[in-house]
């Protein structure tokens, strides 16, 4: 919404990503929630987001084919990303 200032598009996209049998939503349960927590503790002077440490810490537990769709250059190199 940020990006786009476009409430249709956000929309469209949010309602594409709920359906989409490709996606898979995570749901965070407090072992991965402290898992980030530490990690953001420790890269803390990186100026990491918790939700960057999060997506960091999830890609690592899940490690089979997951990808990050983000524009966010510092994820190059930390997990796989689609640019």
């Amino acid at each position: 919404m940020v990006r786009t200032q476009n409430r249709g598009l956000v929309e469209d996209r949010g309602n594409y990503i709920f359906e989409s049998h490709r996606i898979k939503l995570i749901h965070l349960s407090e072992t991965e929630f402290l898992a980030t927590w530490e990690y953001f503790l420790k890269y803390f002077e990186k100026g990491y987001s918790f939700t960057n440490c999060l997506l960091v810490v999830i890609t690592k537990l899940f490690e089979d084919n997951i990808y990050i769709a983000t524009f966010d250059k510092r994820f190059k190199g930390l997990i796989p990303v689609i640019e």
